[in-house]
């Protein structure tokens, strides 16, 4: 199991097999992982998986809610931020460990989750924030559980953190759009869809939106949390629509659209 997860670390199978990987010691429906910089901006979304695609989906949901701002609610934001070098925090929760009523309906209650091992850490420059969950119908993970994590989780910290650091280069090779508000880069990714969709009438909708993503820098996962969909059915779309297009890889996707990406950051 270690193989191949290594394996998988930068690649779209990485939240499968860190689940994988747990679900070997323990009983998990969900995983989710959040990278934090030393910066105080929001968190990256490293992993949102589960066990079944309807859990893979509510993840990914979540996921999303947590880095569009939930995050500032959570106390374990603030725990990940102020952790040390040398130290793995392991901890077990429920949704009586979050003060805020409307925090524990969103991301417990609501989805039927009750019970988490959080594992808190850092790698390198970042400040990292994994989690197991179970849901509702399971017993709550026991000290046993919790064990079992406190010898795992630096090892499973050096995976998450070395994925991290992947998808935060892929994500940020566009730096000019990492500056922007979330207005604007979805007002650019608009225009960028719509010039797709102009240059090539046989591309469908999400392959154009999915294109648009890719030309300012979105990883496969990134895509996949924004669009809501699977990361597979990103790679679907992404190969229909080079073949449309007529190219064959994303730099010459890049190579054609360099100078229209430029000049959309720039207006």
């Amino acid at each position: 199991m270690l193989e191949k997860i290594v394996s998988a670390i930068g690649t779209n199978e990485f939240g499968a097999s860190l689940l994988g990987l747990a679900r070997e010691f323990v009983v998990s429906d969900q995983c989710t992982v959040f990278a934090f910089s030393d910066s105080g901006r929001a968190p990256l979304a490293v992993v949102a998986e589960g066990e079944s695609k309807a859990e893979t989906k509510r993840a990914r949901n979540l996921a999303l809610e947590y880095i569009s701002g939930e995050f500032k609610h959570d106390p374990m934001f603030q725990l990940a931020k102020d952790v040390d070098g040398s130290t793995t925090r392991v901890l077990r929760l429920s949704s009586s460990d979050f003060p805020s009523p409307a925090y524990r309906r969103q991301f417990y209650e609501g989805p039927g989750l009750a019970s988490e091992i959080a594992i808190i850490g850092r790698y390198q420059g970042l400040r990292l924030y994994a989690s197991l969950y179970r849901n509702i119908e399971k017993p709550a993970f026991s000290d046993e559980d919790v064990t079992i994590f406190q010898e795992l989780g630096p090892l499973i910290l050096r995976f998450v953190g070395k994925h991290a650091e992947m998808e935060r280069y892929v994500r940020h090779k566009s730096s000019p759009g990492t500056q922007m508000s979330n207005e604007r880069r979805e007002q650019m990714l608009y225009h960028l869809r719509t010039i797709f969709l102009s240059d090539c009438d046989e591309l469908t909708e999400r392959e154009a939106a999915v294109c648009a993503r890719i030309a300012v820098g979105y990883s496969v996962s990134a895509i996949a949390l924004t669009l809501d969909i699977a990361p597979s059915t990103v790679a679907t779309f992404r190969k229909r629509a080079y073949a449309k297009l007529g190219i064959s890889s994303q730099n010459e996707l890049f190579a054609h659209y360099f100078e229209t990406v430029r000049q959309l950051q720039l207006s």
